[in-house]
């Protein structure tokens, strides 16, 4: 088995797109793929801008989501795991 070492140079915005995506649109990226790109990220100063797409990424699924069960029903599921996460806390 050959252990060389090959050196790849990605875009700022593919890297930060592995990391936060996690999937491509054709199926599923492999997480190891994406643990990689996010321990890439952090080395190279990206965490913030990562942490920014990671948030918005989740604003958007949660607004998909509210579209589909309701604003009652996601009122209720953000109360219940505010209470879970308040009681994990004691």
């Amino acid at each position: 088995m050959r252990t060389e070492t090959i050196t790849v140079e990605i875009p700022e915005q593919y890297l930060l797109q592995i990391a936060v995506a996690g999937n491509m649109g054709d199926g599923q990226l492999l997480k190891l793929m994406q643990v990689w790109a996010e321990k890439e990220c952090v080395c190279h100063g990206l965490k913030q801008n990562m942490l920014n797409l990671m948030d918005k990424r989740l604003d958007e699924m949660r607004g998909r989501l509210e579209n589909i069960i309701g604003n009652d029903v996601m009122t209720d599921i953000d109360i219940a795991i505010t209470n879970i996460m308040e009681k994990l806390r004691e």
